[in-house]
Order: C-alpha cells, then structure tokens, then sequence
C-alpha cells in the first residue's frame, strides 16, 4: 500500500527503480532532487534511477518532503461498449496484439450493460476485493474481478466497466473482466 523503490549497490553506485501507489507523481516527486542523480527516467507511475551510495540518506531525507500527490482518477475513456457474446478468447487476443500496455498505452476500458450478480465471493485477506459471477439476459456468463470496490449484492443488474484479462487456473488460460467499475445499480 505504499509507492517503493528498490536499488542495488554495485561498485558505490545504486540504480534501480520506482513504482507508484496512491497517486505519488514519482517523476514529479524526483525531478528537483536531480542533484542526488547520477541519471534518471520515467513518468507518474514508474522511474528508473542511479545514485552514489553516499547520497542516499539525503535522497531519502528530501523525497520525503518533495513528494508530489495527485488525485488519482479513475480511468472513464471506454472504448465501446459490449455485449457478453462479444467477450471472448478470440477479442482478448486482438486486444494483446496492442501491447505492452502502459502510461501511454492504456488498457482499453469497455461497458457491458444489464448484467445479473449471480454470486459474489470475497479475495483477499480483508475481504475487500470481490470475484462476481455475472450473466446477461440470455444467460451468457462473465467473471469479473473488482478491487476495493463497493459490494455489490447477488440479484442486483449493473452496468460495468472493465478491461478484459487473462488468467490461469490448473494451467488453463481462462477470461475474466477485471478492474470492474460499477457505473449505476
């Protein structure tokens, strides 16, 4: 739950990377450190970075107090709406074509509408995020994972929005919607 970076020290130097969490700008957050650098990379959620050992207990002191916060925005640009028919092994792998996905390449978002909430079971250690079984009118099944999202009940017809995923289980490639976001209930 927090942003990280992890360095490795090879003659004196330090180089490794950063990843973001909670809205931690990390470019932002480093650029007015660049007196520490020896070199340094990236964007908002992901930088890459070298330093002398030395300099590391500054560099941690002043981005403690430079760190920048922006408010994380749920990513609303959906790029068509689909009927549960539609999702399928066949669109996941035309949509994986497009990858690597990224800052500037996001994951495409789709709404599906009119969807059933069939069984809800809790994922995670706090129970906070949720794995739905969810179908459409003419029955189709669809499961959707949804992180820290408000519970949803079984019986309830949703509008979603979500990416399309693909997952493992017992070595068997499976589809499943993720990053659900319930639009109206």
């Amino acid at each position: 739950g927090k942003s990280a970076f992890v360095l490795s020290q090879q003659e004196g130097q330090l180089k490794g990377s950063g990843r973001s969490y909670g809205g931690a700008n990390l470019i932002a957050s480093i650029t007015p450190l660049g007196k520490y650098l020896l070199g340094f990379g990236g964007h908002s959620g992901a930088v890459g970075l070298s330093l002398e050992s030395t300099q590391l207990e500054s560099f941690v002191q002043d981005l403690q107090q430079s760190m920048v916060y922006e408010e994380e925005e749920r990513k609303t640009d959906v790029l068509g709406l689909l009927e549960a028919q539609d999702v399928d092994m066949e669109l996941l792998g035309i949509i994986e074509t497009f990858e690597p996905f990224g800052e500037g390449n996001t994951k495409p978002l789709f709404k599906l509408q009119q969807l059933t909430i069939h069984a809800r079971k809790p994922l995670g250690k706090e129970n906070r995020h949720f794995e739905y079984t969810l179908s459409d009118r003419d029955g189709i099944c669809l499961v959707g994972l949804a992180f820290a999202l408000q519970v949803c009940e079984v019986g309830q017809v949703v509008d979603i929005c979500a990416e399309l995923s693909r997952d493992y289980y017992k070595k068997r490639a499976v589809l499943k919607i993720r990053e659900m976001t319930i639009l109206s209930f």
